[in-house]
């Protein structure tokens, strides 16, 4: 388990959330307010940032492989996945995406109970 001290309890959650669910990720601390956590065989990276004093998360998903960041609206929307995943284009690692959405949702979840806003930073 990575040490990523704060004080919010949603690193630790997040954690658990992780291993209960054996969702396969690594995290990456870069500073006390942002991480990055990327699942183990994909190139899709989901940055967050906390903002503690305004009670905000913002997060963006980024492609390594497409050096690239995706808007969720463009990659939720199931008929436009399917339409991707049949076309072979840039979305082959559907089991990462839905984990991704696994873990915001995850996050938005917490965001809730703890009065915080979530935030697409691409969308700011």
């Amino acid at each position: 388990m990575i040490d990523i001290p704060t004080s919010l309890d949603f690193y630790p959650t997040l954690l658990d959330f992780l291993e209960k669910e054996k969702i396969a990720f690594t995290i990456t601390k870069k500073s006390e307010s942002e991480f990055w956590i990327e699942p183990l065989q994909s190139d899709i990276i989901t940055y967050l940032t906390i903002d503690e004093l305004n009670h905000k998360i913002f997060y963006e998903i980024y492609s390594s492989e497409d050096d690239e960041y995706l808007e969720v609206n463009s990659i939720k929307d199931v008929e436009k996945f399917e339409f991707i995943e049949e076309s072979r284009c840039k979305w082959n690692n559907e089991k990462a995406i839905e984990e991704i959405w696994l873990v915001l949702d995850e996050i938005k979840l917490w965001a809730f109970k703890n009065n915080y806003k979530i935030i697409e930073k691409e969308m700011i």
